[in-house]
């Protein structure tokens, strides 16, 4: 049978490289292909310029090559804008067109900076907010900013970019300063588990200080940041690290959050003034290397592993997404997901295609599809409105198989809206959003009888590498939102920014969260049983946890916790930010018993970096 793709990608690869061929015809100091991060200030001003002028949000696929915020930026006339929104206009375009530090000719640019950043931070209650992801003002997986940063790039004309990162920081968990408690699992087999008693009330982010122990916290997992960058005025090929973030929620998108520092990530988008596409394939740890077999067919999550040991297996996250602009008023987005893993480190060729419905794939052992749709729409100047959905899993012809009952849904919703008012060369913003999620979203069983075996679910393990004893450490965290399933979440902000100058930003965030978790076992688990909750979970399902130590039969009780925030930042002068945050967090049931009696921590953090 004839392979009817083969003259589509045939003619693909021509267009591509006879777009390159033209690179001599027009050569600026400024690369179209340098690639902008999810946080950018440029993005974030022609977001803002879009709401002001009743125009739907920009792509919300990040990261942007320069050229993709350029078409953007395109679509406002400069003339037609006030005074306030021009200084918007003009900060993000000399974001876009900033040019090489070095050129030594018309092609050939570079750009080698260095970067100080100092971080004290402090709270009141280190003996419950002991673990480094209790902070409210800061993403859950992030790291704190390196103490160096030592950010190089280099381009070849307009099509060809390279950025490296390299830094100069603490270990993210700092595990080598908490003592460790062994937990035996029978077998004559233990498991050892942090011990966070030891977590201290002032610690700072500088190397080898509090809390960090010398070298055996230095973190070697850098740069986060690091990639190859090949493109032309419509399309773009990046392959490397970048963190990335797909869609316009507040507190977290559905199908890749922002929170994950990094993906090992090869993509490619191209884009026209009304369509975008991207197809983007990243690559983590199999579960196989974390997960252990305690000798009875019951899995536990093991967060230590020897460097020397050899990793096996694959685990891919695939997708495809597209978005559609509608008369500049409205977007369409699609995006349709697997997470594909095999134990033998083989990938399946008949999964790897720009075109295939994940979610005609019945190898539920293998693959695991999720589909997301997301709409936004600006009825009016400074308004705009979106919303999100996503399907993880719903009963299927097929599915149930010997004769078992549907397995239950798995779907989460989210609304939200933005405004956007111009004031004194910057902007007054804010933001009001709410998010539900099923309890069993995100989470798949192994497809096996006993379920006891990790599953295909969207669950990823991001090493933190350490030098003590020649071991490091793995962290567990959902790629798609960040508070995963089980959670219902309201967010409310508000702030003004004059980019460039100063900021300052209030928050309130509420969480409601059931007693599922990522370390809950799926199993085969039953629509409409004990184990398939109506609503957030007030008692843990039967099927048991990954989690040793963890006792899941006491989990009797939603958790709620409140986050307030009050955030700021200043430059002094174009060298030198400082910054500001304070944070009260009350948690209500915390670890979902509601015999544990409330807990409240208030915490400070002050920054400051120096760019040189």
């Amino acid at each position: 049978m004839k392979n009817r793709r083969s003259p589509f990608l045939l003619s693909l690869i021509i267009l591509m490289l006879l777009s390159l061929t033209s690179v001599h015809a027009h050569v600026t100091k400024e690369n179209r292909q340098k690639i902008f991060p999810v946080g950018s200030s440029a993005y974030d001003a022609i977001t803002q310029l879009y709401i002001m002028e009743g125009m739907a949000l920009p792509s919300t696929t990040g990261p942007w090559s320069a050229k993709e915020l350029d078409l953007m930026l395109s679509r406002i006339n400069p003339d037609a804008l006030g005074k306030d929104e021009r200084a918007l206009y003009d900060y993000a375009y000399s974001q876009i067109k900033e040019k090489a530090r070095l050129n030594p000719n018309d092609i050939l640019g570079f750009g080698l900076e260095g970067k100080i950043n100092l971080k004290i931070m402090a709270h009141t209650n280190k003996l419950d907010f002991n673990n480094p992801d209790d902070w409210g003002d800061r993403d859950v997986y992030n790291p704190p900013d390196p103490f160096v940063e030592v950010p190089f790039e280099t381009w070849i004309g307009n099509n060809v970019y390279g950025y490296i990162d390299l830094a100069l920081a603490n270990s993210r968990s700092l595990i080598n300063m908490m003592s460790t408690e062994s937990h035996d699992i029978g077998n004559g087999t233990s498991v050892s588990y942090i011990n966070y008693d030891s977590w201290v009330p002032v610690f700072t982010n500088v190397l080898f200080l509090t809390p960090a122990d010398g070298f055996s916290d230095f973190d070697l997992n850098f740069p986060f940041r690091a990639f190859a960058s090949l493109g032309d005025d419509w399309w773009n090929i990046t392959l490397g690290r970048d963190r990335m973030s797909w869609g316009p929620g507040v507190t977290g998108n559905f199908a890749i959050g922002d929170h994950i520092p990094y993906h090992n990530n090869a993509r490619f988008t191209a884009f026209t003034d009304s369509f975008k596409y991207t197809f983007s394939a990243s690559f983590f740890v199999h579960p196989m290397n974390y997960f252990k077999d305690n000798g009875e067919g019951i899995y536990y999550f093991d967060a230590t592993y020897d460097q020397d040991a050899s990793r096996n297996g694959v685990q891919m996250f695939m997708a495809h997404r597209l978005e559609w602009r509608i008369l500049d008023k409205a977007n369409i987005v699609l995006t349709e997901a697997v997470m594909y893993q095999n134990e033998s480190g083989m990938v399946d060729p008949l999964v790897i295609s720009p075109t295939t419905i994940f979610h005609n794939f019945y190898i539920r052992g293998n693959a695991n599809s999720l589909l997301t749709l997301e709409v936004d729409y600006t009825p009016l100047k400074h308004w705009n409105i979106y919303a999100q959905f996503a399907l993880d899993d719903i009963s299927m012809p097929g599915e149930a198989t010997k004769g078992e009952a549907e397995p239950p849904s798995a779907l989460a919703y989210m609304l939200g809206s933005k405004v956007s008012f111009p004031y004194e060369d910057g902007v007054i913003y804010g933001s009001i959003e709410g998010v539900y999620t099923d309890p069993w979203f995100y989470l798949r069983d192994s497809g096996e009888r006993n379920g006891n075996k990790y599953g295909n679910s969207f669950i990823i393990a991001m090493p933190e590498w350490v030098n003590k004893n020649g071991y490091a450490n793995y962290d567990l965290n959902y790629l798609g939102y960040k508070y995963g399933g089980d959670a219902a979440v309201f967010d409310i902000r508000a702030g003004y920014k004059k980019y460039g100058k100063w900021f300052m930003e209030g928050s309130l965030t509420y969480i409601a969260h059931g007693t599922i978790n990522l370390y809950t076992r799926p199993g085969n688990i039953v629509k409409g049983s004990y184990d398939d909750p109506k609503g957030l979970s007030t008692k843990h399902p039967s099927t048991g946890s990954y989690l040793y130590g963890a006792d899941c039969e006491a989990m009797n009780a939603i958790e709620h916790t409140v986050i307030t925030t009050l955030r700021g930042g200043y430059t002094l002068f174009k060298s030198l930010d400082i910054s500001a945050s304070v944070s009260l967090i009350n948690v209500v049931n915390p670890d979902n018993i509601k015999e544990n009696p409330s807990t409240t921590d208030f915490q400070i953090t002050i920054g400051a970096s120096y760019t040189f």
